[in-house]
């Protein structure tokens, strides 16, 4: 075999290599987006929860914290990416900051009524981690409910676990 011919088939592998690494490459990225999206959804749910009176009380405001390490625990949707948590915990702080839309939360629920659930559940826990339900808090919880679509049997349901009363 010449030198050029091995050059040009070591060349042909090498670019084969090259696309495929690009490729790999290229879907984690996207299942970090995807991931990371998740995240914002959870964050900003919990957001809005926490801040359905105006006020973020001292244990909404613990919950909100262990729920966002939660995310990176095994099996969790972040567990993959503990090497980068603090830049991530940075991200989501901002996001908590200033989040999603209900809108945008609501859409990423459409069709799922079990995520839809989940969510609301989550809701009503950050809201009754303080034990003293407001009319502001119950307000945001209807609201909510409403965009989320949930069934009035889902939406007792997790009221009830939670003690929360409307």
């Amino acid at each position: 075999m010449g030198v050029k011919k091995v050059f040009s088939t070591r060349a042909a592998e090498s670019q084969e290599y090259q696309d495929w690494f690009a490729e790999e490459i290229r879907k984690e990225k996207e299942a970090f987006e995807v991931r990371m999206n998740y995240a914002k959804v959870l964050v900003s749910l919990w957001s809005y929860a926490s801040m359905s009176d105006g006020k973020l009380k001292p244990q909404e405001g613990n919950l909100v914290g262990e729920m966002t390490n939660v995310l990176f625990d095994d099996g969790c949707v972040l567990s993959d990416y503990r090497n980068e948590k603090a830049e991530i915990i940075e991200i989501l702080s901002s996001v908590f900051d200033s989040p999603l839309t209900i809108k945008s939360i609501a859409s990423y629920t459409s069709g799922n009524n079990e995520m839809a659930a989940n969510f609301y559940e989550d809701a009503c826990c950050i809201i009754a981690a303080e034990k003293d339900v407001n009319q502001d808090e119950i307000q945001f919880l209807n609201d909510l409910a409403k965009e989320l679509k949930l069934s009035d049997l889902d939406k007792k349901t997790r009221e009830k676990k939670y003690n929360i009363k409307i």
